[in-house]
């Protein structure tokens, strides 16, 4: 692998790069890349629901909850009385 030191900072890079690595400086042109690109602002989300505006569930819940919770119990009973049998 070929090197070369750069021109701006003296640090070793590769030979066929284009920008320096540690002063982020194009070595074409000589102009710093942090100076070329202003810094892009990250873009904003609107989100349907969050924290302030609460969980909203719907009625399945006072459904599937109940039910589970009662299959469990059944279960529970089930495996119960298999065992007690023998």
């Amino acid at each position: 692998m070929e090197e070369k030191e750069c021109a701006f900072c003296g640090e070793i890079i590769k030979a066929k790069a284009v920008v320096c690595r540690f002063c982020q400086i194009d070595l074409a042109s000589g102009q710093s890349l942090a100076q070329a690109q202003p810094p892009q602002s990250p873009e904003t989300v609107n989100a349907r629901s969050g924290i302030e505006d609460g969980v909203n569930l719907g009625c399945g819940m006072f459904i599937v909850l109940p039910l589970l919770i009662l299959g469990a119990v059944i279960l529970l009973f089930w495996i119960l009385a298999f065992f007690s049998a023998f």
